[in-house]
């Protein structure tokens, strides 16, 4: 094959393609570049859910050169009926959920090292995520590749300042699935101590219900807290126009991938305010971009640091904004897949 030709690339997601989930979002970003590249793509979505059969018959009229799976566990079903019918490379991207949730599990976590140990090439996110990954599984050491997530930023048209009421008052902004592992009300719990401080604090939150038990007991907490403004479900510009409207981007998550909306976040001037977990931690320093908490207390104490200082706001911001920019211009996240591609297929450059 020449180098120069344009690939078949058979793109597998968890999702459906339009879901706001965070591997959708990766998804559709890497379907429109490979395809503004030349390239040819099949996206294959649902393979969580979907009958193995479809990816079969997918497999066969397609012909892909490559198959890039967006999860590990998620898709596992569909490599194990794919990977049997072709020698084309297969690459794995494994997802936070995959390496900080469901590898630790026992059903799941043997699924997982079953699709790992078969693959061609595994990709992670960060040098932090490989070493994790390294120290469970270490003869997988020499498929591991890092790849950073990348990013995409629609235009924002809507003020949500206006369109909310709100005028000067301290607002946190998070996104984030409605789910244990995010630990929203924990997260709201922590900040309505701040509020004796502070009583104009509002924290926005925007992202979908996943888990009903933990949507039920935010929705609790909004109706007892009217200044938690839970916003559901918001087009891709409207989570970016959100996040326009904060003084400070917050996450409690318990554990992390490299998320998207920290990502946006960041690269926006907002300043970080995170839960000290190994994904947060790839992604900014403690103090020069983002200010990290490990309990209630700390969450206080730092989230009250941001409130009473513009200045410290205004540094992490810039340096967060910087940080993105550095990381991206080290080399877009879909050369960086093309490149490995081409040396599985045995493709150099002449």
């Amino acid at each position: 094959m020449n180098w120069r030709k344009p690939l078949k690339i058979l793109l597998c997601a968890p999702f459906e393609l339009d879901a706001p989930r965070g591997n959708s979002v990766a998804a559709r970003r890497l379907f429109e570049e490979f395809t503004d590249g030349g390239h040819r793509v099949h996206v294959l979505d649902r393979c969580e859910s979907a009958d193995p059969a479809e990816a079969v018959a997918v497999w066969a009229d397609f012909e892909p050169d490559v198959a890039l799976y967006l999860h590990a566990g998620r898709c596992a079903r569909q490599f194990m009926a794919l990977r049997p019918l072709s020698p084309a490379p297969m690459v794995v991207s494994m997802r936070g959920t995959d390496v900080n949730e469901m590898l630790g599990r026992s059903a799941a976590g043997a699924l997982i090292r079953g699709v790992l140990e078969q693959c061609d090439a595994i990709t992670v996110f960060s040098p932090a995520m490989r070493e994790s990954l390294h120290r469970r599984l270490p003869a997988l050491a020499p498929r591991v590749h890092v790849i950073p997530n990348g990013l995409e930023l629609p235009g924002a048209r809507v003020d949500f300042r206006l369109r909310l009421g709100l005028d000067s008052q301290p607002v946190f902004v998070t996104l984030a699935g409605v789910r244990r592992v995010k630990r929203l009300p924990w997260l709201v719990r922590g900040l309505a101590r701040l509020r004796a401080d502070h009583p104009g604090l509002v924290l926005l939150q925007a992202g979908p219900v996943i888990e009903p038990e933990e949507g039920c007991a935010l929705a609790g907490l909004a109706a007892a807290h009217p200044w938690l403004r839970t916003l559901g479900v918001l087009p891709r510009e409207e989570a970016i126009a959100l996040l326009l409207a904060g003084d400070v981007f917050v996450s409690g998550s318990r554990s992390e991938g490299m998320p998207h909306s920290v990502r946006e976040a960041m690269s926006l001037g907002l300043p970080p305010l995170l839960s000290d977990n190994a994904g947060h931690r790839a992604m900014a320093e403690d103090e020069r971009e983002a200010l990290f908490f490990r309990d209630r207390t700390s969450l206080r104490v730092q989230a009250g640091r941001l409130l009473a200082d513009p200045e410290l706001r205004r540094r992490l911001g810039e340096a967060a904004r910087r940080r993105v920019a550095n990381d991206l211009a080290r080399g877009r996240e879909q050369d960086l897949y093309l490149a490995l591609f081409r040396q599985l297929l045995g493709l150099v450059y002449p």
